[in-house]
Formats: C-alpha cells, sequence, structure tokens
C-alpha cells in the first residue's frame, strides 16, 4: 500500500505556490501594477495539497478547478461516459 509522505505534499504545494506568486507578479507588470490578476489554476492533484493551495490562495484573485486529466487525453470520465 502507497502511503502519501507530509514532506512531498508540501514542497509539491510551495513550488505550485510560489510559480503562482511569480506567474502573478509577471502580469501584474504587463498589464499594469494597478489592475488586479485573476486567474484559474486547472489542478489535479491529492486533496491535501489542493486544500493546502486553496488555504494559500485564498487572498489571491485565484480560483482553483478540479481538473480530469482524462478529459486532455480526450476520453470521458466515467460519469459521462455512456450519456448522451
Amino acid at each position: 500500500m502507497y502511503r502519501a509522505n507530509p514532506g512531498v505534499y508540501a514542497a509539491v504545494t510551495t513550488y505550485v505556490w510560489e510559480c503562482w506568486q511569480a506567474a502573478r507578479q509577471e502580469w501584474a507588470q504587463r498589464i499594469g501594477g494597478a489592475t488586479a490578476v485573476e486567474g484559474l489554476l486547472f489542478f489535479h492533484g491529492p486533496l491535501p495539497i489542493a486544500v493546502a493551495l486553496g488555504w494559500l490562495t485564498a487572498r489571491d484573485r485565484i480560483s482553483l478547478v478540479h481538473h480530469d486529466l482524462r478529459l486532455a487525453q480526450g476520453t470521458a470520465p466515467p460519469s459521462a461516459a455512456g450519456s448522451s
């Protein structure tokens, strides 16, 4: 059985959050400092990381969007398969 390592979750969460912060700063510089930057982060990962990212970005103008990788691969998720 695979056991999740909290240290790995923390490292991944920190990395994604720092990338978001850097991207947000770059966008703000490009469009002007007075304009608010809003973003959507399409994320498919373990729940602890999603919860931590939600907490870290609570004061940012960002929405975490659950993303199913099967959609990017061109296959429907199980709940949509077979529906017309």
